[in-house]
């Protein structure tokens, strides 16, 4: 996984500085990979981030946390659509893992779809939203961090998912900046 995460960066970075265009859609096997990596981690009872699904799993979040940092609208209008509509509610499974760089990488990659944000994320918004919320309270202050980028990304993009839970919002939000992490 570590091999393709370099490869993916280093296709962005030939496109960047070399005019050569990089297509998830010329890589189909990339995202449904991707995908069985990723459901593999969530179905592992081990709690060890020491098994090989688990290392298989988090390499394939790093990987598509890197793809979409940088090509995010691409990779949800050219990654075949049955693969890339299953990668959101495996993500929000993700949330739940007891491994904490599972949770961060998974809640990274749900933050960067809230710019296209494709219909598998707004069919699943109260899951994210939950997420969110589970999440607000984690021990890791990288994790509370993304929350709340989250909650920023929603609030400038699509503030009406956020409405109804406004106040809560507000309360977690005052009590993270004045948190130390």
């Amino acid at each position: 996984s570590t091999a393709i995460a370099r490869c993916c960066t280093a296709a962005v970075y030939l496109e960047k500085s070399m005019g050569i265009f990089f297509s998830v859609g010329n890589w189909v096997e990339l995202v449904p990979f991707i995908l069985h990596c990723v459901q593999i981690g969530n179905t592992t009872q081990q709690t060890s981030i020491d098994s090989m699904e688990q290392h298989a799993g988090i390499g394939a979040l790093v990987t598509l946390r890197k793809l979409l940092e940088d090509i995010p609208n691409r990779v949800a209008a050219e990654a075949p659509s049955t693969s890339f509509h299953e990668l959101v509610p495996a993500l929000l499974t993700c949330l739940q893992s007891p491994i904490q760089t599972r949770r961060k990488e998974a809640l990274a990659c749900l933050n960067v779809f809230i710019f296209p944000m494709p219909g598998s994320l707004v069919a699943n918004m109260d899951r994210y939203l939950g997420g969110l919320s589970a999440l607000a309270s984690d021990e890791s202050a990288e994790i509370r961090q993304l929350v709340c980028q989250g909650i920023v990304s929603l609030l400038s993009q699509r503030a009406e998912y956020i409405k109804p839970h406004f106040a809560s919002i507000v309360t977690f939000m005052l009590t993270a900046t004045s948190d130390a992490d």
